[in-house]
């Protein structure tokens, strides 16, 4: 009796001891978040190679094929839903990545977890308990992984469909987004030590000094434009939406979203939303009332507007953050002000601010220090962001595989078909990287970003590699020159994307016809997760009449002329117009020769009129060029000092993201018939530099050169490595 009366004092002073220390905890002064207000963003690498795999390890070694979500636990392990080939769950902890459930392949499967399966999981949470919350975008379902790795369902039937109702009986259609709510959610979460005595309570059957309130998720059913909630005993209901794609504010079914794609939960119980499609983030109150966010811009310079916003968490202060597909993480503040936290161009790189670079930020999750978590799908990496010396000091790194590269090692392994029939045989090439493309006002405002075949309207286009479906909005610009679908590192431009010519269904179950009450079309529909085996039809060519073919998706395009092709052959060299080499001098105006000679002096700049063409294309057919330069020669034909090698300024291996770039690669005068110019002509300013993420204006300073005779050279080369030869030359005379 002795004994058992002083285990229950022992319990009692315990548990008093324990109720002082939350009293405490939750009356206390609170340091502020290091993420409330304006701060400076410090990116690093936290996790990945950089090229996509399945490899657990030092996390800088370890490689992942789809990080598309994050979420950190209260000890700071961070989880990351693994989509693509790998369908795992994986975590990174002190410094290595291993996997927590998955990893049988592509299905579905409960299960303890190795044995369990999955199919292209998406969002994720973890719950106060270790519990890891997963929605299963492929088996249209929402999983549970225990602290202990065993997974269950939650809800969901596996069939596409809405439906509310309890766990198994409900229907998702491709949910990606998941949060956790409580039932009291103004209540501070308790300290780490607190959560790790609890269980010592419940197995002795004590009252739990705190309050433990049940677990609530929060879904965002993408492909049922719906905000459904799963509450603690499994009941599925639907919050908001649900009447197809569109948009519209309002309470409960009478408001519209458009492919939501993450879900987060203020402190007092307001959801946010990155509403995809409409490129917007909206609030949905527990009642269901949905309004629009709208901010400000803290800098009256700053373009804050959204693009295809997928990830969004929030702070405890009520600010939030979001990614765009415009490669920005975004900050917008409780005032109503918004800024670019981080980013700004497609690409990678370490760094400070916009200086940092991010490919396809997708999931994002802070930590409890503040620290920001970011899923860069596009660079197959996870990276941090927090304030100066949140962290000890960690140096910026590059990847072990720096990208932009190829998107896959395996594509340089094996030819690679043609999008239209006859899949393993030539066709014409009707355009090529890095051409000058634009609007009736200025022809050369962007890049081409990929190659144009040849085509006629009506020709089923088909899939050039077996793959998979990643992006939440895969098909794009529904019944426009301009439609588009994106499977896996490809993206098919110009085609009615599942439909043929007449708009009948190609290929229902993958690209369902989304229509509204009257019966109309309104859009095709690819959900994330889609698989497109080699030679499955993709669409049709549209009124368009070629098939434009894009590899890696914007900050990490490739020239597709770098794949081997099937049957591709190009051994024409660049052809360097005649009178093609024009000099300028400082002012912009044309040197014009005195006599014979064309005296030049000071800076100059160098404007190159040329164009490549391919084996088998028609003859009126131009092309752009691969590769540009120019290297100046004695008169003796010896290299003039500096110029020992050609200086090598354009290169299109990989597009440029700095907007100047086109205008700086292309004089004015350049262009395609279609935008307005009246033949196609490139005229190249091979004196700036464009090449390897570099934009940057430059002269020929003929100072450094002593007075004399001296040849201009040229340098002009297509993707196979043949150089203009013809045209190439013009003499100068340099004077001081």
């Amino acid at each position: 009796m002795t004994v058992r009366r002083a285990v229950i004092a022992a319990s009692l002073l315990l548990l008093a001891a324990a109720a002082l220390a939350a009293a405490w905890y939750y009356r206390r002064p609170q340091v502020p978040s290091p993420t409330e207000g304006a701060w400076t963003a410090v990116v690093v690498t936290f996790a990945g190679w950089g090229e996509p795999g399945t490899r657990d390890g030092p996390a800088e070694l370890a490689q992942f094929s789809d990080p598309f979500a994050v979420a950190v636990t209260r000890g700071g392990r961070v989880h990351v839903a693994d989509g693509g080939d790998s369908n795992r769950i994986r975590a990174i902890d002190g410094g290595r990545v291993f996997t927590v459930a998955g990893g049988r392949g592509e299905g579905f499967d409960d299960g303890p977890g190795r044995d369990a399966r999955f199919h292209t999981p998406s969002g994720i949470a973890v719950a106060d308990d270790g519990a890891v919350y997963v929605a299963d975008t492929g088996n249209h379902r929402i999983r549970r992984i225990s602290a202990d790795g065993h997974v269950t369902t939650v809800a969901g039937t596996g069939v596409p469909g809405l439906r509310d109702g309890t766990g198994r009986e409900a229907q998702f259609n491709g949910p990606i987004g998941i949060a956790i709510a409580v039932g009291r959610p103004d209540v501070r979460a308790a300290p780490a030590w607190l959560d790790r005595i609890l269980p010592w309570f419940r197995h002795h059957g004590r009252s739990a000094p705190v309050d433990t309130p049940a677990v609530h998720l929060i879904v965002a059913d993408t492909y049922n434009d719906a905000i459904r909630m799963v509450d603690g005993a499994g009941i599925v209901t639907t919050l908001a939406g649900g009447s197809g794609p569109g948009f519209r504010d309002g309470t409960g079914p009478s408001a519209q979203f458009d492919t939501p794609s993450g879900v987060a939960v203020l402190r007092n119980g307001t959801l946010l939303v990155a509403d995809t499609g409409n490129s917007l983030v909206r609030r949905v109150t527990p009642s269901g009332e949905v309004t629009t966010a709208q901010w400000l811009p803290i800098d009256a310079n700053s373009d804050v507007s959204l693009y295809r916003p997928t990830g969004i968490a929030a702070a405890r202060d009520g600010s939030f953050y979001v990614t765009d597909r415009r490669a920005r993480i975004l900050q917008v503040l409780r005032d109503g002000h918004a800024r670019v936290l981080a980013g700004g161009g497609g690409g990678f790189a370490d760094g400070q601010g916009p200086h940092a670079r991010f490919h396809n930020p997708t999931g994002i999750a802070l930590d409890r220090e503040g620290a920001l978590f970011v899923a860069d799908a596009g660079n197959y990496l996870v990276r941090r962001i927090t304030p100066p010396g949140l962290y000890a000091p960690d140096p910026p790194r590059s990847p072990l595989a720096p990208p932009p590269g190829l998107p896959t090692g395996a594509l340089s392994l094996r030819p690679l078909p043609w999008p239209v029939d006859p899949q393993f045989e030539w066709h014409e090439l009707a355009g090529n990287m890095g051409e000058a493309r634009g609007s009736m006002s200025d022809a050369r405002e962007r890049f081409h970003a990929g190659i144009d075949v040849h085509a006629h309207e009506g020709e089923i286009v088909r899939a050039v590699t077996s793959d998979k479906v990643s992006a939440p909005l895969a098909a794009q610009g529904f019944d426009t020159l301009s439609e588009s679908l994106s499977v896996g590192p490809f993206t098919y431009v110009h085609v009615r994307v599942g439909r043929e010519r007449k708009g009948g269904s190609l290929d229902e179950g993958r690209a369902p016809l989304v229509v509204d009450e009257g019966g109309s079309p309104l859009r095709v529909r690819v959900r994330r997760g889609t698989r497109f085996e080699l030679g499955d039809p993709v669409g049709t060519v549209n009124r368009f009449n070629h098939v434009h073919l894009n590899v890696g998706t914007p900050g990490r395009e490739v020239n597709p002329l770098l794949l081997p092709l099937v049957g591709f052959m190009d051994t024409v060299p660049p052809t360097i117009t005649a009178r093609g080499i024009i000099l300028l001098n400082d002012a912009g105006l044309p040197i014009m020769k005195t006599g014979k000679q064309l005296v030049i002096s000071g800076r100059v700049r160098i404007v190159v009129d040329a164009y490549d063409q391919v084996d088998g294309n028609v003859a009126s057919r131009r092309l752009g060029v691969f590769r540009l330069g120019y290297q100046v020669l004695r008169a003796d034909g010896t290299p003039a000092p500096g110029f020992e090698t050609p200086r090598v300024t354009i290169d299109f291996t990989q597009l440029p993201q700095d907007t100047r770039a086109p205008a700086l690669v292309y004089a004015p005068g350049s262009g395609i018939p279609v935008y307005g110019t009246r033949r196609t002509r490139f005229l190249y300013t091979v004196t700036n530099t464009v090449h390897d993420g570099i934009a940057e204006e430059g002269v020929w300073d003929t100072t450094t050169l002593e007075p004399g005779r001296y040849t201009l050279r040229i340098y002009a080369a297509d993707s196979a490595g043949n150089e203009a030869v013809k045209g190439r030359d013009l003499p100068v005379v340099v004077t001081r």
